[in-house]
């Protein structure tokens, strides 16, 4: 299967320090209220600038981090801490549908973060992208979004229905310092999308920041243009999202994407990450997006919930992989659960440990077509309840049914009171 006993990347949630305009790193969204238009959502992660778009445009060794995935007008307003009231309902009469951010910093600040938990990135990348229902909405919320923003004099973003170009106000980070930035965005019918570059070091003319904004943004229309719509379905929007009662967070990202290394583990060294995408790809895997969800309990117990979900290139390529998936494991003990219930054309379920006592996972993993989905449970010390990881199972079955992944849905009964409540 897709690696799902890989080690997922955990990244730190950066402070909210930019304009509700910039989509940056925070916490999932928690507030299950979803009012708003029924429309079909698109894979708005699959839309955005991933690793190798940024290599290309000439920042290596960059980090991505946790998402800003809002589901509706209720959770931006939860996550803008209220924002401004008109602009909020402007947005909501415009018929926002959902907003998906993710932030980039250079990797040795993300390193001094974690050493000394002072956030203060030499060089930060927001890329975003929002939905409405239709394309005069966006236009209407396109211009909401966009109110007070400073123009930046003299340049033109000749990019999708209409550009701008603007400054980002100074960011103050943790260590006492600051940075500025510019910020371009395009609008393409009911779509619009951003990349804002943020440095401490930037030039007056900003030429440098400006020319990566704009190879971004405008690598990023072409591809929207090149499909003619943005996506419905994908691996983006299939794997389930989990809101807790509880204090956590999530992390959601592509780990491959069209056969290529995407967002994942963009700390490794490239050598080790082409590595890993081409055993992926080798398999027949086209795309996979994952999500990971750390939720600490009232009582200090934890546990965390993975859903991935994964496109192949064949049925029969999608079989394989669940097929081979209890195959015997280096390092690790694997023990199919027997009475398991079943799900799609194949599934296989399995619980898996390390000798040292370290791993204690348990995973449902099944074919459905060309698609693989796969639930993990993981506890620190014990083996989840096989009830609880079924149901979790069932949950993310239940959502692609009904088209709902990418909204956020309750963990289910019995699982959420406490981490005692999984095993």
């Amino acid at each position: 299967m897709p690696s799902p006993t890989r080690p997922v990347v955990r990244l730190p949630v950066v402070l909210l320090a930019l304009l509700v305009l910039v989509g940056g790193l925070g916490m999932t969204p928690g507030a299950m209220a979803q009012t708003g238009p029924a429309v079909s959502p698109f894979d708005l992660a699959a839309l955005l600038p991933g690793i190798r778009d940024l290599e290309e445009a000439g920042l290596a060794d960059m980090v991505g981090g946790s998402p800003i995935d809002l589901d509706s007008i209720d959770a931006y307003t939860d996550w803008s801490g209220g924002g401004i009231p008109d602009t909020v309902e402007g947005l909501r009469a415009a018929g926002f549908v959902r907003h998906y951010g993710v932030s980039w910093i250079d990797e040795a600040s993300e390193t001094d973060y974690r050493e000394t938990g002072a956030y203060a990135p030499v060089t930060q990348v927001e890329t975003y992208a929002y939905q409405f229902t239709d394309p005069a909405g966006a236009g209407a919320g396109f211009n909401l979004l966009e109110e007070g923003s400073a123009p930046l004099e003299g340049v033109t973003i000749p990019l999708g229905d209409w550009a701008t170009a603007s400054s980002v106000p100074p960011v103050e980070y943790t260590d006492g310092t600051t940075a500025t930035g510019l910020d371009l965005t395009a609008r393409l019918g009911t779509i619009g999308i951003g990349i804002s570059v943020i440095t401490r070091d930037m030039s007056p003319s900003r030429g440098a920041e400006l020319d990566i904004a704009t190879l971004l943004l405008t690598e990023a229309v072409a591809a929207i243009q090149a499909l003619g719509t943005p996506p419905m379905t994908g691996p983006g929007l299939e794997a389930a999202r989990f809101a807790g009662t509880a204090s956590g967070y999530q992390s959601g990202f592509y780990v491959i994407r069209g056969g290529q290394s995407a967002w994942a583990y963009a700390a490794e060294p490239a050598d080790q990450r082409e590595a890993y995408t081409a055993e992926e790809v080798a398999t027949g895997l086209v795309s996979q997006y994952a999500i990971y969800q750390y939720l600490e309990t009232a009582t200090g117990g934890f546990y965390e919930i993975y859903t991935y979900a994964a496109t192949y290139g064949t049925p029969e390529q999608a079989r394989a992989v669940v097929e081979s998936a209890t195959a015997p494991a280096e390092n690790y003990a694997i023990t199919p659960l027997v009475g398991a219930p079943t799900f799609g054309d194949i599934s296989s379920a399995w619980t898996l440990n390390d000798p040292n006592g370290t791993t204690f996972e348990s995973y449902v993993t099944w074919a459905s077509g060309a698609s693989v989905y796969t639930v993990r449970v993981g506890l620190p010390n014990r083996q989840p309840a096989p009830a609880a990881v079924y149901a979790i199972a069932t949950a993310q079955a239940g959502c692609l049914v009904s088209g709902t992944c990418w909204r956020y849905q309750p963990i289910p009964d019995g699982v959420i009171t406490d981490a005692s409540a999984l095993a």
